[in-house]
């Protein structure tokens, strides 16, 4: 488990270095190369995930094309609450506010649970209406009715992934960050 911390200590993910002091522009590549390293990292698993379904056939590509075209529309919940909270996250870190960003983390975590627990309610309840409202073919419509409710049925665990990302971001770890795209890819 965690070891004690002393109250106003900082939090294990730090950066590799005072980001608000120095050259501004060493910082930034600094920052864009871990976090471009994690971004091909969630692309090549998509990748992998359409040349392995495309010797499935059409209609497996078909089902997991259209579903993240739902999936977009609840990622846009999870944008909102990221994007604000990535700021006070931000703010407090750099401010070695820890206890106040520790308790930002948590609200982000326990408010993006919130709503992926409604995504996920929502996504199953009306997830044939969508896919018939699509205009799928009936073997896709079925086919789709199956991998979404597998896809709905673990959103809470896929949303806290975007809290982590959402507060190493904040922090300015993205090598961790990397680290650990690299590793669920593989996984």
């Amino acid at each position: 488990g965690d070891l004690p911390r002393e109250p106003g200590a900082a939090p294990p993910g730090k950066p590799q270095a005072d980001l608000t002091t120095g050259n501004i522009l060493r910082h930034v590549i600094q920052l864009a190369i871990p976090s471009a390293l994690a971004n091909l990292f969630n692309f090549s698993y998509n990748f992998i995930n359409m040349l392995w379904l495309g010797r499935l056939g059409p209609s497996a590509i078909a089902v997991t094309s259209t579903y993240q075209y739902f999936f977009m529309v609840f990622v846009i919940f999870n944008q909102i609450v990221g994007l604000g909270s990535m700021t006070l996250i931000a703010r407090t870190y750099g401010a070695r506010e820890y206890d106040d960003c520790r308790r930002f983390i948590g609200q982000t975590f326990a408010f993006k649970l919130l709503i992926a627990i409604a995504v996920m309610v929502l996504g199953l309840a009306f997830q044939r209406w969508a896919w018939t409202a699509f205009g799928s073919a009936p073997d896709v419509i079925e086919q789709g009715v199956r991998y979404s409710t597998i896809m709905f049925s673990v959103i809470p665990i896929y949303f806290s992934t975007f809290t982590l990302n959402t507060s190493f971001r904040a922090i300015g770890d993205m090598r961790r960050l990397m680290f650990i795209s690299a590793v669920s890819t593989v996984l």
